[in-house]
């Protein structure tokens, strides 16, 4: 059947050569050109799992809720110079504001947000002694002078410590107190008073800053969220480049102070850059070489550029396929291009290299007939098994390996169908043209490869195959040293400054690397969730709204009622405005004094208890008589610059308390600093609680302790750390399922074409014996696999099994074999010297990875290159050899 059509396919190539090659290359136009409008990339590497899976569902919910939680970070090391590292930050902070690609950047939270948050974080102690003096606020938000103030203060102490007539002993407390917290205030405009260091955290509220740092408080750290374009391979290209230009700009005006950036999408960034600079290096190289050789033991150089074309005809018909198709290339889809060049190559090396042979003694139709029944049957298996190898990753759980074998599979049938026609068909356009007389037959050029192997006799061909296994043997043991690297920080190249700046953060603070992240619907669930994780082996630290405000309970709730319950105290009227005098002073001293003994009379006490230390009180005291002293004595100058500081602490204190209390009544949501907002809180109320490893969370052996840990706690868990585990799980399981399914895929469509046991045992020898040399040769190499260099299992799967199907194919179609075996002897040589060139480019790549997996597919493809010339066919012919039993 096969044979038939492919007579049939001869034929009509031969008819209609120039319509064919135009309408192949007409295609390839167009499929390229749709491609290059319609294709666009999506590098989310968050979607590399299969949208059907339960934590890619619970992530992209977790992002719908409270938005892109991936920071990229930049790291200010001062050593302990803090106040350089502050300043380096406000100037970091100021200029990357500028940039329109950062919607945000947070380097600190502001003294407005805290103050706005000030009576949910502060201490239930503090908080008692801040409402204790609520009646003290409307006098303070009403914008008085100091005199008006001091004269209010001091009628409130009076009727705080006048018997009979205050019946409320809530309302004598309150009095006392909002007295005194009036004339702390002002008693703090007297430099390093007790007041002052009392009301610090009211009067530097302007100009004191929370900056976020690490654990140890040497890095500063800028958190930021970019704009990210997921259709471009860098994702942050634009805002990375003007972040670097800034820090460059910064890292000059501060010497001695050390600026770095890091984060999952800048290594990502760095990663895309460095792999398509290698990618493009090695693709240069490659087809410099590829072409170099073909043409040397061709030498030719029309009909191996006529090999080139039509391959290039087969991966533009791939590129508008998959445009129209699926619409989108993956990060691991990306990679299917060298995958088509690899092994597209293959088919046409065949068609040509059996073309060239048959041209001895044919002319060219019945040559190019000739060559595709011979090589056709082998090509459409070799294409099939490789095909079918692809195509068990689609029966796996990994989304991204579903893809890139579905896409290669697609590509390399519709390179075999444009290697199988296209090709054919400008053979003959242009030998048609080219050659006088179509009769003409001429030397085969490229025989001088086949002479470089030795003719087997069954005694040699039984001593090497013997020799071949006791190698074999020896690299079998290093199979058991082959590890799975899972560590991706390993795969960079070596001095790359994010991974540097990567690696100093985690090992000062576990809150540089992936998160888990819970969801609670509560405070009193988050704090519950915290509570747990702290006293988990596995967890280095939580982040969430507790670490901003206070866990609330019955007692702190009723202290912040307490805040409102004076909405309105009278200012005492008197003298005009601004004439503070000594002896109102005085005045305020001894009410104070009055107080002071009040609260320590037990009779008195009883009346109306006034929670005041009166150690303070009598410091107060001895700082109101120092000012009374200072307005009788100094020199006007010094008076009135004394009054003018007691208004301005005035201000200050009375906008800062205003903004506390009239934050209070908000709900907290509204209250968060701005740019944090979003990562502890949703739109629909809902509270995160972010969860990091003790442990590098790159790891995966720690990671997959920690995830337990957390899902110990929880259940529902989720995050960049859950979907970097499952990812890494499902890719590994895809891979090793994949393998073994493509192996059986293999198996079953070579036996489909041979029919007979011992030719499929024959065909997959080379595969077997090269994969297992392959896998023993990394361990003895130290090599181990990673999710970077684990594909070229199903690649060595699927193409290496070709050689030994079309060596088969060629002793089952030859009456001697041994002799006419040197074309496909020369095309097993070629097929594999050009995989060796494309995958051996890798070899100058920086990115570890992809040399890795260079390494490995030029390590395996030899291999499989030797099992099929040196193994194979001694075997076949010590086989035949021996007498068949009837």
């Amino acid at each position: 059947m096969i044979q038939a059509l492919l007579t049939a396919l001869a034929r009509f190539v031969c008819r209609h050569a120039p319509a064919i090659s135009l309408t192949g290359l007409v295609l390839a136009a167009i499929g390229a050109a749709y491609g290059a409008v319609a294709l666009r990339m999506n590098t989310n590497v968050d979607e590399l799992g299969s949208p059907h899976r339960q934590y890619v569902q619970d992530f992209r919910r977790l992002t719908d809720d409270f938005g892109d939680l991936d920071y990229i970070y930049v790291v200010v090391d001062a050593g302990d110079n803090t106040e350089l590292a502050e300043r380096c930050t406000d100037e970091l902070v100021v200029r990357l504001r500028q940039i329109d690609a950062l919607p945000a950047v947070e380097g600190y939270v502001d003294p407005d947000e805290q103050l706005r948050l000030a009576t949910r974080s502060m201490s239930e102690r503090d908080l008692a002694s801040f409402a204790d003096a609520a009646a003290a606020f409307p006098v303070l938000a009403a914008g008085s002078d100091a005199a008006a103030v001091l004269r209010t203060a001091n009628a409130m102490l009076a009727r705080a410590v006048a018997p009979g007539l205050i019946r409320s002993t809530d309302n004598r407390a309150d009095k006392a107190a909002g007295g005194v917290f009036l004339l702390k205030t002002l008693a703090a405009a007297m430099p390093g008073s007790p007041s002052e260091s009392e009301l610090a955290f009211l009067i530097d509220a302007p100009s004191r800053r929370r900056y976020f740092t690490s654990m140890s408080g040497q890095l500063y750290l800028i958190r930021i969220l970019p704009r990210k374009d997921f259709e471009t391979l860098s994702v942050i290209a634009e805002p990375l480049a003007r972040i670097r230009e800034t820090i460059t700009n910064v890292v000059d005006q501060f010497p001695g102070v050390e600026i770095g950036l890091t984060g999952k999408h800048v290594l990502l960034a760095d990663q895309l850059r460095i792999a398509s600079r290698d990618a493009l290096r090695a693709t240069l190289l490659s087809v410099v070489l590829v072409t170099l050789v073909f043409v040397v033991a061709m030498r030719s150089v029309a009909r191996p550029l006529l090999v080139i074309v039509a391959l290039a005809c087969g991966i533009a018909w791939t590129v508008g396929m998959v445009t129209l198709m699926i619409g989108q290339l993956g990060l691991l889809s990306a990679v299917f291009m060298p995958i088509l060049i690899g092994a597209g190559i293959d088919y046409g090396i065949h068609v040509l290299v059996r073309y060239e042979e048959e041209r001895e003694h044919l002319d060219v139709e019945a040559a190019i007939c000739r060559a595709l029944e011979s090589t056709g049957r082998g090509n459409v298996t070799a294409a099939m098994t490789s095909a079918g190898a692809f195509l068990t990753t689609t029966l796996t759980q990994s989304h991204a390996l579903r893809e890139v074998g579905w896409v290669a599979a697609m590509g390399l049938l519709l390179c075999l169908v444009a290697l199988l026609n296209v090709l054919p068909a400008m053979i003959v356009w242009h030998d048609r043209r080219t050659c006088l007389d179509n009769e003409t037959t001429r030397p085969v050029r490229h025989d001088w490869l086949s002479t470089l192997l030795p003719q087997w006799s069954p005694r040699r061909a039984r001593n090497a195959a013997m020799v071949s296994m006791l190698l074999l043997i020896a690299l079998v043991p290093g199979v058991r040293y082959v590890r799975f690297e899972d560590n991706l920080l390993k795969l960079q190249p070596p001095g790359l400054p994010c991974v540097d700046w990567q690696n100093r953060m985690l090992a000062d603070s576990s809150a540089a690397g992936l998160f888990a992240a819970v969801r609670c619907e509560s405070l009193a669930q988050v704090g519950e969730i915290v509570a747990a994780a702290s006293q988990s082996d596995h967890v280095g630290m939580t982040e969430s709204v507790l670490d901003l405000v206070t866990l609330p309970d019955a007692e702190r709730q009723q202290l912040r009622t307490r805040l409102h319950r004076y909405h309105d105290v009278a200012v005492e009227p008197g003298k005009p405005a601004g004439t503070v005098e000594a002896n109102d002073l005085r005045r305020a001293a001894r009410a104070v004094d009055r107080l002071t003994r009040y609260a320590e009379d037990a009779d008195t006490a009883a009346e109306g208890p006034v929670p005041l230390a009166t150690d303070t009180l009598t410091g107060l005291a001895d700082t109101l008589r120092s000012m009374s002293r200072t307005l009788d004595d100094a020199p006007a100058e010094l008076a009135d610059q004394l009054v003018r500081q007691m208004n301005a602490r005035l201000a200050q204190v009375g906008q800062a308390t205003t903004k506390i209390v009239a934050a209070d009544t908000e709900p907290l949501a509204e209250v968060l600093p701005a740019g944090l907002r979003h990562a502890y809180v949703s739109d629909d109320g809902e509270f995160l609680v972010r969860i990091y490893p003790q442990r590098s969370a790159w790891d995966m052996r720690h990671l997959d302790e920690f995830i337990d840990e957390v899902r110990a706690i929880t259940p529902d868990v989720t995050g960049s750390a859950v979907i970097q585990l499952e990812n890494l799980h499902d890719l590994r399981k895809g891979f090793r399922d994949a393998s073994l399914m493509a192996a059986v895929v293999v198996v079953v469509l070579v036996w489909c074409d041979f029919r007979r046991l011992g030719d499929t045992l024959f065909a997959v020898l080379p595969l077997s014996v090269g994969l297992l040399g392959t896998i023993g040769a990394m361990g003895w190499l130290g090599w181990d696999f990673n999710v970077t260099n684990f594909i070229a299992v199903p690649i060595l799967i699927g193409l290496g099994v070709d050689q030994g199907i079309h060596i088969v194919h060629r002793y089952r179609d030859s009456a001697e074999p041994d002799t006419q075996l040197r074309s496909t002897r020369t095309a097993v040589i070629l097929t594999s010297v050009t995989t060796m060139i494309g995958f051996g480019s890798l070899l100058t790549a920086d990115h570890l990875g992809a040399l890795s997996l260079g390494q490995v597919m030029v390590v395996g493809t030899l291999s499989c290159l030797i099992a099929s010339l040196i193994v194979l066919p001694p075997l076949i012919r010590w086989a035949r050899s021996q007498p068949t039993k009837h």
